[in-house]
């Protein structure tokens, strides 16, 4: 049996950001057009940003820090020409930085006590939305420019907004207000609540690739014994709500294949706290399971033409790494496979 390091560092995220400043990173590196996959990993006690073939192969470090330094949540900007990550240190908390696709030029944009985390790309790669503690410790929503310049608060609620996910023209941001969803107007107006249901409570919302449709979980009474959430669509104005899923499991993270035939998301098996992969189709049909492996609540990531999906999970000894598998669940490929924690993974557009 393979037994995994515990990663000692612990990653909070912060911000306070128009001040742009430089920090030295690894060298610049070659990087092929096949390394589309980024992703973080523990080395030592620290962890870093990686990349690697769609195969598994060619593994590549692009940050290379050393000592109690914590790098993680990679995201591929829209063009593929950046990556924006999380960071940290020993004493400091997380921050979000900025790096070219081969690790050079790092910029770190945000520098505040609070915490930030949640980053997510505007679709033309402008600006970054993420949320931060430095004003609630509840969370609420900023925007930034991506070259740090720029910094605005959207949400100013005493209640919890999180869960940032930009509409696909960028003149909106779906997002969680204190379990219901929301919207807001980029531009900081208009902000919506889309869902105020009786019973249970919603998160995790995500956009169709068209913009029309919404998807989320909410908390579904099940004969008083408990709440278990399940999976609903609704039109992008929160009228048309419709329930996909019913059963007495939790249902979590739910993602819309690139064209929105297709939703993937997390199901437990019972309150057993594993989640698992499964897909289903976008009216409600379908459902079936991905993989058998033990996998996490995060974010799924499709593949650019929604023919596979990338995920994290853990083997029958806990190891943490990454998958990749068929949207039908066929051809299930382990492509990290050490005694280490390996995720976040990201797929290059």
């Amino acid at each position: 049996m393979r037994t995994r390091m515990l990663f000692l560092v612990t990653f909070i995220f912060s911000s306070m950001a128009c001040v742009v400043f430089g920090i030295s990173g690894s060298d610049s590196v070659e990087v092929s057009h096949d390394h589309i996959i980024v992703y973080a990993a523990d080395k030592g006690l620290s962890r870093d940003i990686y990349l690697m073939d769609p195969d598994g192969l060619n593994k590549m470090n692009l940050t290379e820090r050393p000592g109690y330094r914590g790098y993680g949540n990679p995201s591929w900007s829209p063009d593929g020409t950046k990556i924006a990550f999380l960071g940290s240190d020993f004493e400091n908390k997380d921050d979000i930085y900025v790096m070219n696709s081969d690790g050079s030029n790092i910029i770190r944009l945000t520098d505040d006590p609070g915490r930030d985390y949640c980053l997510v790309w505007s679709p033309d790669g402008g600006q970054i939305a993420f949320v931060s503690k430095r004003t609630n410790d509840r969370g609420d929503i900023f925007v930034i420019n991506s070259d740090g310049t720029g910094l605005r608060q959207l949400t100013h609620y005493p209640e919890r907004s999180v869960d940032p996910v930009w509409s696909p023209d960028g003149s909106r941001i779906l997002f969680d207000h204190d379990f219901e969803v929301a919207v807001i107007n980029s531009d900081d107006s208009n902000m919506q609540i889309l869902t105020q249901l009786d019973d249970g409570w919603s998160k995790t919302p995500s956009w169709s690739p068209d913009g029309s449709k919404i998807a989320f979980t909410v908390g579904v009474d099940f004969d008083g014994e408990r709440e278990w959430t399940q999976l609903f669509v609704a039109q992008a104005d929160g009228l048309g709500i419709m329930q996909l899923t019913a059963s007495k499991n939790e249902h979590a993270s739910p993602i819309w294949s690139p064209i929105g035939d297709q939703i993937a998301l997390k199901i437990s098996e019972g309150d057993t706290g594993k989640f698992f992969l499964w897909v289903i189709n976008a009216d409600g049909s379908g459902l079936q399971r991905a993989s058998d492996n033990w996998a996490f609540k995060e974010k799924v990531v499709w593949s650019p033409d929604g023919s596979k999906i990338l995920f994290h999970a853990a083997d029958e000894d806990l190891n943490l790494d990454i998958y990749i598998v068929d949207a039908d669940g066929s051809n299930i490929h382990q492509l990290t496979d050490t005694e280490r924690f390996e995720g976040e993974a990201d797929w290059r557009k």
